[in-house]
């Protein structure tokens, strides 16, 4: 079987298909449905990029990242105070190794 394009949409919509459906039978699916739209735009301005849509590509693929960090916010709440941390410590430990 090749792959191609109707092959990668088929899955796709399976696959979203199914997460509907386990939800809706009261299974938890946790916030992927949430990410679902915000990562498909991503993908399609990506996509809208690679092919000379550029202009509605950029609008498309900052709209699913605005989405995707507001759902990573915790998160990055965790990892920036841990990347200052280790930036920080980082640069003492370099200036103290030069005297």
């Amino acid at each position: 079987m090749k792959w191609n394009g109707k092959m990668g949409l088929g899955i796709a919509l399976i696959a979203v298909g199914g997460l509907f459906l386990l939800s809706k039978l009261g299974l938890p699916t946790g916030n992927l449905l949430h990410a679902i739209i915000p990562a498909a735009m991503v993908l399609l301005g990506w996509y809208g990029i690679k092919h000379g849509r550029s202009t509605i590509g950029w609008i498309v693929l900052t709209i699913g990242l605005i989405g995707l960090i507001g759902m990573l916010s915790g998160w990055i709440a965790v990892l920036l105070p841990i990347a200052l941390i280790w930036a920080g410590w980082s640069l003492l430990k370099s200036r103290s190794k030069a005297y």
